[in-house]
């Protein structure tokens, strides 16, 4: 695996259990409803955003061998 695919596999990672620690954050009252409400959109729509261009590059990359 090249460092490139290694780091965007990790940042994909990070991204997705983002949500689940603003999750905790709430539950344990340090963060109000309405900052982890904008974190998780924020961080979700970063996860999202990230996993398409991932995809992209990924699916374009198999096209060419």
């Amino acid at each position: 695996m090249n460092t490139n695919k290694l780091i965007a596999t990790i940042v994909l990672v990070i991204l997705g259990f983002s949500t689940s620690v603003i999750l905790f954050l709430y539950q344990t009252e340090r963060l109000d409803m309405e900052t982890a409400q904008t974190l998780a959109l924020y961080f979700f729509g970063a996860f999202i955003l990230f996993g398409a261009v991932y995809l992209y590059f990924d699916l374009k990359n198999l096209s060419k061998k």
